[in-house]
């Protein structure tokens, strides 16, 4: 508590707190919107209210409970995958509340005391910008707040966020400023991100009520009672969930209701047993559980399925390679909804065969530039275990328009090596190999192009899997024209990107007409050897062991950076570093994998082990979008002082697939 400076004691995991973690609300049932527990004051049950809709969402109300008027002697608050649970006192006499959703963008305050007393829900709509919110840190996101009515004999309120104003400097990745135009910012507004957001709540109380300002007053002084507060961008949808919300509570029983979601809960997060030595890691398991059902998106506008988002609130979209690690972790516990936020992602591409690396909701591509191509990966697991041939049918057709894409479009000197167009393309956004580049407002800026390794690995991944599903389809013609197109490229990353000076496989640049390769040592230094587009058992021998395990490069005491330590591009100034030194776990798990398929059974082992003790001390609260490479502490999310993501989707994913494999 005092090292967030908050006046609520609180324990448990994960973290739902307002201004200590960012983004990763309370969301359950694909909701569209959040909470999280507001801990700076002694306001019972004070909730922060979010909208995780792409455009213009975040933080727009807040929601507190009073007794008789007053306010309790003390608070405190306890976490749990699925609810925040709260105990005060007032009056000498304990107060209980549980706050959790039931279905759907539906969300129950239930409420047990022994004493009967005048109850007030506080709504408080009167911020005038969003205190967290997705869009960067150019952009305000307005709140223009509308006060509580009665509709359909319920308490209904609405507010809309959107972009009004702009900061004529702004912080970028990098750690310097950029400056914003009025130019800039008007595209910005035309944009998908810039699109606002009107949020509709209704209200649905247990007890007889009245609208006094702000506030939902019992008419009578009342026992335990339950509260319903549903979210909808219509006035309509909102007040038909909470009567929906109202009708489920009443007809059960809170108490009821809270134990069939509970045993719903418990089950969910035993789906997965450990064994060995990582049963230690339970608390681990189940925030990783926990953040991936808390971040599926349930259908909305033109989505016919679920899809999976990498953190409510800060990044209420789908992205391009977020969503095929998604669905390779959800995969562990729920293959329909893996195959789903595939289908979703397949359904919003374009007519020449991208996948954008961000779509909406509506399917509509939210930015012009691609992301890795990780599909295969996630199509491949999915197979495994469900043996479902119509399934690999549908994704292998797919493929074939989306490899086509990358044929077209990203070799554009016909070299038959495959270039990244920006450094947001690699999904690594501020990263040196692209150095100098920066990006503008508009996301997507084509700047340059650089035949990278990683794109390259991934291509020839993906390739190798279209193989060997063309043979399971009875495609034998295509099964041997994927063969031979996995070979040709195989044999260029090692003749073209292989450093024989400096042990390991580089990216290139044209400069001037001419090729140079771009030694800033990264995890891609070793992406050949793990996605098995090399059959050099040397190169991998070099890159394992000059590299990957050099504890001056990237085997230090908190592994893997993303740019070695003694690199001149580590960033060191505590700002802008988001790629540029900090641990992301899919290239901490790039290295593991890479351990282990080559037979370093002892040093996978070990960095296994460090990776989840550096991620699963109690003071973490959950699981992040990146560490600090030099203290294991939780990162940042690329500007000074703000936390990295919390309850992050492939990291999620990650910690999953290293607790779950053979090696423990």
């Amino acid at each position: 508590m005092e090292k967030f400076g908050l006046e609520v004691e609180f324990e448990g995991y994960p973290f739902y707190i307002e201004s200590v973690v960012t983004g990763g609300p309370l969301s359950d049932f694909g909701s569209h919107y959040g909470i999280k527990a507001s801990l700076t004051d002694k306001k019972f049950a004070k909730t922060a209210n979010y909208t995780c809709l792409p455009g213009m969402g975040g933080m727009f109300s807040n929601t507190w409970i009073t007794l008789n008027e007053e306010l309790p002697e003390d608070r405190k608050v306890f976490f749990y995958p699925f609810y925040i649970k709260e105990k005060a006192v007032f009056n000498n006499s304990e107060v209980i509340a549980k706050t959790f959703f039931i279905s759907t963008d539906t969300l129950l305050i239930a409420v047990d005391t022994e004493k009967k007393a005048k109850v007030s829900l506080v709504v408080d709509g009167t911020n005038t910008s969003a205190q967290e919110y997705m869009i960067d840190e150019s952009v305000v996101c307005d709140i223009c707040p509308h006060p509580l009515v009665i509709k359909d004999s319920l308490p209904v309120d609405h507010a809309t966020l959107r972009a009004e104003r702009f900061r004529e400097k702004a912080p970028t990745e990098y750690g310097d400023e950029i400056e914003v135009t009025e130019e800039a910012f008007e595209e910005f507004k035309k944009s998908p991100l810039g699109k606002e957001n009107t949020v509709h709540r209704a209200f649905y109380p247990s007890f007889d009520f009245k609208v006094r300002e702000n506030k939902i007053e019992s008419k009578e002084p009342t026992g335990s009672f339950f509260i319903i507060i549903s979210f909808s961008d219509a006035e309509s949808g909102a007040i038909k969930l909470a009567k929906e919300g109202h009708q489920k509570a009443a007809g059960r029983g809170k108490d009821r209701l809270f134990e069939e979601i509970k045993k719903d809960w418990n089950s969910f997060l035993d789906s997965i047993n450990l064994k060995g030595n990582v049963k230690k890691y339970k608390i681990l398991l189940e925030e990783a559980l926990t953040a991936l059902r808390m971040n599926l998106y349930a259908p909305r506008n033109k989505m016919q399925y679920y899809c999976s988002v990498p953190c409510k609130i800060h990044f209420n979209y789908f992205w391009g390679w977020d969503t095929a690690f998604h669905a390779l972790g959800i995969n562990h516990f729920n293959s329909d909804l893996a195959v789903e936020n595939l289908l979703t992602q397949f359904a919003g591409m374009k007519p020449d065969g991208m996948l954008c690396s961000m779509i909406d909701d509506s399917l509509t591509p939210s930015s012009d530039i691609s992301q890795p191509p990780a599909q295969a990966w996630a199509i491949d697991e999915i197979y495994k275990k469900t043996g479902d041939l119509d399934f690999l049918q549908n994704m292998y057709l797919k493929s074939k328009d989306y490899l086509r894409w990358f044929y077209k479009e990203r070799d554009l000197d016909e070299g038959g090596l495959y270039e990244f167009h920006t450094a947001g393309e690699t999904g690594w956004d501020d990263t040196p190999r692209f150095l100098g580049v920066r990006e503008g407002v508009t996301i997507g800026t084509r700047i340059t192009s650089i035949d990278t390794i990683d794109l390259n690995s991934w291509l020839h991944f993906y390739l190798t899997k279209m193989a060997g599903w063309a043979k399971i389809l009875g495609k034998d013609k295509e099964n041997k024209r994927w063969e031979l197109g996995a070979e040709r490229l195989k044999k260029s990353i090692d003749r073209y990107m292989w450093s024989e000076a400096d042990g390991c496989w580089f990216d290139i640049r044209r400069v001037d007409g001419r090729h140079e390769k771009v030694k800033v040592l990264t995890p891609a230094v070793w992406f050949p050897a793990w996605l098995n587009a090399t059959d050099d058992k040397a190169k991998v021998k070099r890159v394992i062991e000059e590299h990957l395990l050099n504890p001056e490069e990237f085997f230090g005491k908190y592994p893997i950076p993303s740019v070695a330590y003694n690199s001149p591009f580590y960033d060191k100034r505590e700002k802008g570093c988001y790629w540029q030194g900090q641990i992301w776990l899919v290239t901490a798990y790039s290295a593991y994998d890479t351990l282990k398929k080559h037979g370093y059974k002892k040093e996978a082992l070990d960095l296994k082990r460090r990776l989840l003790s550096m991620m699963s001390t109690p003071e973490k609260g959950g699981i992040h979008e990146n560490y600090n490479a030099l203290t294991g502490e939780v990162g940042c999310t690329g500007h000074a002082g703000k936390p990295a993501l919390s309850q992050f989707g492939w990291s999620s994913t990650f910690v999953i697939e290293m607790l779950t494999d053979e090696l423990c």
